[in-house]
C-alpha cells in the first residue's frame, strides 16, 4: 500500500511538471515580444488561461490518485493540498509579470513607514514611489532597491519629485544593475511649473544617491531642467553614478537639458548616454545650455568623470552646446570622458560682434573667476562632428575642446586642459589635373612661418610632465556680448506699467514692487531669500549665498505659471528700521539663470531702500559684470558732494546708488529700468504731489525722474535708467534749492519757466524818468518866453 501511495505521488508530480512546461514556453515567448503592445497582452492572456487548466489538471490527477488509495489511514489529500497551493503560488507571479503596465495602476502597498529598505519589482510599485514622494515623503535616510527589470511600456510617466509638486527625493535609489525600459514623459515647451524639472526623477537634494541602473529607450520633453534621469532643482543635487541611457534617445527642452542631469550642483560618475545613431537619437534645446551628460553644471567643485556619450546629436540655439556638459564653470572638472560618433551643433549663427561660438567637443562655453579656481578638462577623447549655424558650418578643430568664453564675461580667462584629444578625420584630397607647370620653389631661409594663435578657444600647452596641465588664456578683443534672445518664447510678454507724477509720465515694461507703485508683479508668487545683515554705523551689510539664491530662482521659474506668469525673485535684507544705508553682495551666475526668463524681475529690499530691476536692466548689468555684484544705497553728506552738487541740493536729502563688479562701476542699464523706493517724510507745508526726485550730476545740473510719493507710508519711489546721485526735492520751487531760484537749473521743462516779476519793472521806470525830464525842459522854455 505504501508503494502504491508513493507511485501516486510520483504520478501527480509528473503531471504537474508536464503541464507547467508548456506554460514556461509561453512565458518565454511573451517576454520576447514585450515591445509589441497588443501581441504582448494577448500572449499574457494566453499564458494566464494556460495556467488555470494546468492547476485543475493537477488537482484532478491528485484526486484520482487519492481515490485509488485503499488505505484510508494515509492522508494523501492533505499532502496534495500543499502541492496545489504551491502550484498556484508559483503561477501567480508569472501571471503578474505578463501584464504590461497600463500607466494608471499605482501600488504603494509595499510601503511600511518603519522599514528602512524597500525592494520594488514592478512598474506599478515604481509609480507608487513617485506618488509617495510627490505627496511629501522624501525617503530621507531610506533606501529603494530595484529587484527586477521594469518596463514602463511607453506609458506617460510622472516624475519622482520636481515638476509642479515642489517635492524632492532625498533617499538612496539603487537599481542593482537592472533596466527600466520605455520611459516616456511628454511636457510642453511653455515655461510653467508642470513643464519644469522633468525626468525619471524630477528633483532630488544633496543627500540623495541615484545609481546602478539603465534606462533603455527614453523619450522625454519639457521646458527647463530636463533629462532622462534627473531634471534637477538647480541647487545642490544628488550624486549620480553608474547610470546609463541607451537605445532610442530623445530628450528635448528649452533651457538646461542633459542626457543624465538637466541642471544642478552635483557629482556625475561613470554614467553614459549611448543612442542608436546620431540621425535618430538627440539631446536638443531651443534655448541655451545642453550637454550629452549635463546641461548646466553649477560653479565650484562639481565633477563629471568617467562618462561616455555616443551615437547621438547634441544641439542647441546658443550659449553652451557641449558633448559632455553645456558649461564648464570655474571650479568644475570634466575628466576621463569619451565622446564617440556624436554631432555637436550650435544651430544659430555665431555672435556677429565678437565672433564667439558657443559649441565645443566637451563643453559649450566656460567661465573663469579671475584665475582663482579655473575649470579643468583632462583625459578626454572626442570623435565626431562639430557645426555652427543653420547651414552647419564645419568648425571641427583640433583645439575646440570647449566653446567660447561665456557671453557675459571678458578676458583674461583660463581653462586648464590636460591630455585631451580631438580626432580629425583624414580627408582625401580631390585630384588636380596636371598642367605641366611646376610651382616656384621658395628658398629655405631657416625661418619659421608666423602663426596666428587661436585666442578664442583655449589650447593645451605641452609640459615636461603630462599630468601637470596647461593653462590657455583666450583673449577676444570685443566687449561684453548682449544676452541672446531665445528663438522660442515660452513666457508671456511683459506688462507695460506707467508711474505718473502731475502731467509727466514714463511708460516702461517693468515690474514695480514698492508700496508706492503698483504692478502686476506684486500679484505673482513671492520667491524670497531672507538674509540677516550685519549692522555697523547704521549700515546694513549682507551677502547672498549662491545655493539659496539658485533655489529661489528655481522656485520662481517653476512657479511662473501662477498669477501673471512673472518670474520675480526678492532678496529681503533683515535689518533694524534704523538702518540708513545698505550694501549687498550678489552671485552672478544665479542671476543669469533668472535673466533667461522673459518676464524676469529682481528685487532687493531693506529698511534703507528697495531696488527693483526689470529683465532688461538685469541683463545689461550681467553683461558688464565679471564676478560678484555689489549693490550699495547710501545717503550722501554735503562734504562728499562736489561744490556744484551741494549748492543745488541745498538742505534737501541726497542718496547715492552704486553697482560694482570686479572693481568696475556699473551705472548704465541700457534699455532697462530700475524702480527705487526710499524712505522720506514730508516736511511742514509740503504736499505728496509736489515731491520729485532729480538725478544730480557732478556739475550740479539736474534731470527729473518719474516720481510718486506715499505720504502715509513715508516713501518716495522713482524710476531711473542708471545709477548715480539723486536728490529728493519739492516741485513748488521747481528746483532742488528754494534759496537759490536764480541758478540755471536744466530740466526737461526749462522752456516753460517764466522770469521773476521784479525783472520787468526797470524799463517802465526809465520811460517815466525820460518823460518827466522832457516835460521839465519844455516848461522852462515856455516860461522864458
Amino acid at each position: 500500500m505504501r508503494r502504491k501511495n508513493w507511485l501516486a505521488g510520483v504520478l501527480a508530480a509528473a503531471m504537474m511538471a508536464a503541464t507547467l512546461v508548456p506554460f514556461a514556453a509561453l512565458a518565454e515567448e511573451a517576454s520576447e515580444t514585450t515591445q509589441a503592445g497588443t501581441a504582448y497582452a494577448a500572449t499574457g492572456e494566453t499564458a494566464s488561461e494556460a495556467v488555470e487548466p494546468s492547476v485543475e489538471t493537477v488537482a484532478a490527477a491528485g484526486q484520482e490518485a487519492t481515490a485509488e488509495t485503499a488505505d484510508p489511514s494515509v492522508e494523501v489529500g492533505s499532502s496534495w493540498e500543499t502541492v496545489q497551493l504551491l502550484a498556484q503560488e508559483a503561477a501567480e507571479p508569472v501571471r503578474q509579470a505578463e501584464q504590461p503596465w497600463d500607466g494608471v495602476t499605482v501600488d504603494t502597498a509595499w510601503y511600511e513607514p518603519s522599514q528602512q529598505v524597500y525592494t520594488l519589482t514592478a512598474a506599478a510599485e515604481l509609480a507608487g514611489l513617485a506618488k509617495l514622494v510627490n505627496e511629501g515623503n522624501s525617503f530621507a535616510g531610506k533606501t529603494i532597491l530595484l529587484g527586477a527589470d521594469v518596463d514602463l511600456n511607453g506609458q506617460e510617466w510622472t516624475p519622482i519629485g520636481g515638476a509642479d509638486t515642489g517635492k524632492i527625493f532625498a533617499g538612496i535609489f539603487d537599481g542593482q544593475n537592472h533596466t527600466i525600459s520605455h520611459l516616456k514623459i511628454t511636457r510642453a515647451l511653455e515655461n510653467t511649473g508642470r513643464n519644469n524639472r522633468i525626468g525619471l526623477f524630477g528633483a532630488a537634494n544633496v543627500a540623495a544617491r541615484i545609481r546602478n541602473f539603465t534606462i533603455d529607450h527614453a523619450q522625454v520633453s519639457g521646458c527647463l531642467q530636463v533629462a532622462a534621469v534627473l531634471g534637477g532643482s538647480g541647487g545642490a543635487e544628488a550624486q549620480l553614478s553608474n547610470v546609463h541611457v541607451t537605445g532610442r534617445v530623445s530628450i528635448r527642452g528649452w533651457w538646461y537639458v542633459g542626457g543624465i542631469l538637466g541642471k544642478g550642483y552635483s557629482t556625475v560618475t561613470d554614467c553614459s548616454v549611448e543612442g542608436d545613431g546620431a540621425a535618430t537619437s538627440a539631446v536638443a534645446i531651443t534655448g541655451g545650455y545642453v550637454g550629452g551628460i549635463v546641461g548646466f553644471m553649477g560653479e565650484d567643485k562639481n565633477v563629471t568623470s568617467g562618462c561616455k556619450v555616443s551615437n547621438i546629436t547634441v544641439s542647441g540655439a546658443y550659449n553652451g552646446i557641449g558633448g559632455i556638459n553645456g558649461i564648464l564653470h570655474y571650479g568644475n572638472i570634466i575628466r576621463d570622458c569619451t565622446v564617440e560618433n556624436v554631432v555637436v551643433w550650435q544651430t544659430e549663427v555665431q555672435d556677429e560682434e565678437t565672433g564667439r561660438i558657443y559649441v565645443g567637443a566637451f563643453a559649450g562655453t566656460y567661465l573663469d573667476n579671475n584665475g582663482k579656481t579655473p575649470p579643468t578638462l583632462s583625459g578626454c577623447d572626442f570623435t565626431g562632428e562639430i557645426y555652427s549655424g543653420p547651414d552647419k558650418k564645419d568648425v571641427l578643430e583640433a583645439t575646440r575642446y570647449v566653446g567660447s568664453l561665456w557671453y557675459g564675461a571678458e578676458p583674461p580667462a583660463t581653462v586648464q586642459i590636460e591630455n585631451c584629444t580631438i580626432h580629425i578625420p583624414e580627408k582625401t584630397p580631390e585630384p588636380t589635373p596636371d598642367t605641366g607647370e611646376r610651382p616656384e620653389e621658395t628658398p629655405d631661409t631657416g625661418e619659421q612661418p608666423e602663426t596666428t594663435p587661436d585666442t578664442e578657444n583655449p589650447t593645451p600647452v605641452p609640459t615636461a610632465k603630462p599630468s601637470g596641465g596647461a593653462a590657455a588664456t583666450p583673449a577676444p578683443t570685443a566687449t561684453a556680448t548682449p544676452r541672446p534672445q531665445p528663438t522660442a518664447s515660452p513666457s508671456p510678454t511683459p506688462v507695460a506699467v506707467s508711474v505718473t507724477q502731475a502731467n509727466k509720465s514714463l511708460s516702461t515694461a517693468r515690474p514695480v514692487s514698492s508700496s508706492a507703485a503698483t504692478s502686476a508683479v506684486q500679484q505673482a508668487q513671492d520667491n524670497s531669500v531672507k538674509v540677516q545683515a550685519e549692522i555697523r554705523e547704521e549700515k546694513a551689510t549682507a551677502s547672498v549665498d549662491r545655493t539659496t539664491l539658485a533655489a529661489a530662482v528655481d522656485r520662481a521659474i517653476t512657479g511662473a505659471g501662477t498669477a501673471d506668469g512673472a518670474v520675480t525673485v526678492t532678496v529681503e535684507i533683515e535689518a533694524p528700521e534704523t538702518a540708513r544705508s545698505m550694501e549687498v553682495t550678489l552671485p552672478v551666475q544665479e542671476l543669469s539663470a533668472l535673466a533667461a526668463s522673459e518676464k524676469a524681475a529682481f528685487v532687493v529690499r531693506s529698511p534703507a531702500a528697495e531696488v527693483n530691476f526689470d529683465r532688461a536692466a538685469l541683463s545689461a548689468i550681467l553683461n558688464q559684470a565679471s564676478e560678484e555684484i555689489r549693490l550699495v544705497v547710501t545717503p550722501v553728506e554735503k562734504e562728499s558732494m562736489t561744490q556744484e552738487q551741494a549748492e543745488k541740493a541745498g538742505e534737501q536729502p541726497v542718496f547715492e546708488l552704486t553697482l560694482e563688479s570686479g572693481g568696475m562701476v556699473i551705472s548704465d542699464f541700457g534699455e532697462g529700468r530700475a524702480v527705487v523706493t526710499l524712505p522720506y517724510t514730508l516736511k511742514e507745508g509740503q504736499r505728496a504731489e509736489d515731491i520729485v526726485v532729480w538725478y544730480l550730476a557732478e556739475d550740479g545740473q539736474v534731470t527729473e525722474c518719474d516720481t510718486t510719493c506715499d505720504a502715509d507710508a513715508g516713501l518716495v519711489t522713482f524710476v531711473t535708467p542708471h545709477f548715480s546721485r539723486y536728490v529728493i526735492a519739492c516741485e513748488e520751487s521747481n528746483t532742488p534749492s528754494v534759496s537759490t531760484p536764480e541758478q540755471g537749473i536744466v530740466t526737461e521743462d526749462t522752456e516753460r519757466e517764466e522770469p521773476a516779476s521784479g525783472t520787468t519793472a526797470w524799463p517802465v521806470i526809465l520811460v517815466v524818468l525820460v518823460v518827466a525830464a522832457v516835460l521839465l525842459w519844455a516848461g522852462k522854455r515856455f516860461l522864458k518866453r
